[in-house]
């Protein structure tokens, strides 16, 4: 998977509107040798996961535009996004129906609530990814 504006790979997807987060998370997995697209909003988020079909996801809830789980049912309702791999982190992760809802999601491997420990993230990651 080429990312066309940088020309390069891109295997994990952070959709994440926060910069400092965004930044953190990018970097953190650049570290461990993954190659990284970042998205800022929700819609931006969707369509590289249609168009790049990342091997794993990172995904922010709240999101400016298109939120999070609209974006995880956009992921179900197509067979080439449908088992992509998502990690959830947000602070709101554990409201109460909104886990039920992430529970219910084929797609979510793992849920955080902010602030993530780096290497429980770098742990679950190399887990979804399958070693890559």
């Amino acid at each position: 998977m080429i990312d066309s504006a940088t020309k390069k790979a891109c295997v994990v997807l952070v959709v994440e509107d926060d910069e400092a987060i965004s930044e953190f998370l990018s970097m953190t997995l650049e570290q461990e040798g993954y190659e990284v697209c970042v998205a800022s909003n929700g819609q931006e988020g969707l369509d590289m996961i249609q168009t790049k079909t990342p091997v794993a996801v990172i995904l922010d809830l709240m999101l400016p535009v298109l939120d999070g789980l609209s974006i995880l049912k956009h992921m179900q309702d197509r067979p080439e996004t449908a088992t992509i791999p998502v990690a959830v982190v947000s602070a709101y992760a554990d409201a109460g129906d909104t886990r039920k809802l992430l529970d219910a999601s084929p797609n979510v491997k793992k849920v955080f609530v902010k602030p993530v420990l780096t290497d429980d993230l770098l742990k679950n990651v190399r887990k979804m990814i399958g070693g890559q």
